[in-house]
């Protein structure tokens, strides 16, 4: 064989193997890349679940929460007290609600693994005849340091082993809370005229069948029937001040004519019919 067919010959043989060898590697890339693509796939799957998982929870906790024990020893119901309850809002990292006679605000934080801390508890200054109770309260807040959730049931614990407090999931109610007025229907003078100082305002608590409210003159309690969206008022009991104008007059006289309501985001519409006649905005 001459020399020159021997290295043509040499040359085939070699770009063969390259050819071979390329094919083979492209084969490996192939398969090395669909396993990293199945298990970034995979990953995404679990991180989703878990997510998922931890929304759910987190959804699960931003409920109005009643306190049915404290300190190991059940809360007993007094109808002369205002429920003493909890509200979270973890998208604002806010908590308000009621130590059973002053209303109270704050800041919360939930972490991973059922942790939780409440911030910066104030309340307003009413004298209240079981202040020992509300003392105990305000110090299971400030303790608490995780939670566990379990049928409806929120308990906050200490170290994860002392249970301070529990608490049960309360039903809202849309009408629940203070209201004030900004709308009144049928009045022959403007909105601002019938009021000039103070515009009234209502307030529907959590398990009694009477709102309390000013006015724009004196204070008043008024009862009243709730069923679904009807309601229907009694006659008001008014503090006895003397009032100028015919504000006063005019708002307890529409709340009589009131049959229906609705709630709209932070608004509070009465109904007569199907006329809206009273329109109210949620106080913050």
């Amino acid at each position: 064989m001459k020399f020159s067919e021997y290295i043509v010959n040499l040359i085939d043989l070699k770009t063969c193997s390259f050819a071979i060898n390329l094919q083979s590697i492209m084969k490996n890339l192939i398969i090395l890349l669909f396993s990293v693509l199945l298990t970034f796939s995979l990953a995404c799957k679990t991180s989703k679940n878990g997510s998922t998982q931890k929304n759910t929870e987190v959804a699960q906790l931003e409920k109005k929460w009643k306190l049915t024990e404290l300190n190991g020893k059940p809360v007993a119901l007094n109808p002369n007290k205002k429920t003493v309850f909890i509200k979270l809002d973890l998208a604002k990292n806010s908590m308000n609600g009621n130590d059973g006679c002053n209303s109270l605000h704050g800041g919360v934080e939930v972490s991973k693994n059922n942790r939780i801390r409440f911030t910066k508890i104030a309340s307003t200054r009413m004298a209240c005849p079981d202040m020992a109770s509300e003392e105990s309260f305000y110090k299971v807040l400030e303790s608490a340091d995780s939670y566990t959730l379990n049928n409806g049931v929120l308990s906050l614990n200490r170290a994860r082993m002392t249970t301070l407090a529990r608490f049960e999931a309360m039903e809202e109610n849309a009408l629940e809370g203070e209201w004030e007025l900004d709308y009144i229907s049928g009045q022959r003078i403007a909105f601002d005229g019938l009021y000039p100082e103070k515009k009234p305002s209502i307030r529907f608590e959590a398990g009694k069948n009477e709102a309390t409210g000013h006015s724009s003159c004196n204070g008043y309690g008024v009862a009243f029937e709730v069923n679904g969206n009807a309601i229907k008022f009694g006659d008001a009991r008014a503090t006895m001040m003397a009032c100028e104008g015919g504000g006063e007059q005019a708002f307890f006289k529409t709340l009589k004519t009131i049959s229906q309501f609705s709630v709209s985001d932070n608004t509070l519409n009465f109904i007569m019919g199907d006329i809206g006649v009273m329109r109210f905005q949620r106080k913050q």
